[in-house]
């Protein structure tokens, strides 16, 4: 029984590590710019892509990523 609480707790990590990547990407996708590995909340959005934005409203892409935080 521990095992499998074990395993269940290194899998929530891991599922949240891989949303909090995702997220980080996303904002970097929207800015436009590289991720050189600094701070997601520094970046500044000089011009915003708004295709970019749009692209991200139209494949419900934050909505996927709020139900893989739900798991």
């Amino acid at each position: 029984m521990m095992n499998c609480f074990l395993a269940h707790c290194v899998h929530v990590v891991c599922v949240c590590s891989q949303a909090c990547q995702l997220l980080t990407d996303i904002i970097y996708f929207v800015a436009y710019q590289e991720n050189a590995g600094g701070d997601p909340f520094d970046v500044q959005l000089i011009h915003p892509d708004r295709e970019r934005q749009k692209l991200l409203r139209e494949q419900n892409v934050l909505k996927e990523v709020c139900a893989l935080s739900r798991l």
